[in-house]
């Protein structure tokens, strides 16, 4: 697997392994998540790798495996939930 999401891009493989918090900022003292319009050109980066080591890793599960992954928000929380199932 590491080879195939460092050949698609090396970004993706980092993102997989050591995950990434989501942008927030704080409104009226609150801490909510940043709109899509407000995010630095990284962060949206992050946020598009995420999605498609998602597509990647969903693309390659079997029904069962795919339906019990599908539940991840994020594709670290998939990557460690496949992880400890085999």
């Amino acid at each position: 697997m590491k080879i195939f999401m460092e050949f698609v891009n090396r970004g993706i493989w980092n993102l997989l392994v050591n995950g990434y918090t989501i942008s927030t900022q704080v409104v009226e003292n609150k801490t909510i998540e940043k709109p899509f319009e407000s995010r630095s050109q990284k962060e949206i980066r992050r946020v598009e790798y995420d999605a498609k080591a998602m597509n990647k890793i969903c693309s390659s599960l079997n029904c069962d495996e795919y339906f019990r992954a599908s539940t991840c928000t994020m594709v670290k929380e998939m990557w460690d939930l496949i992880q400890l199932t085999h």
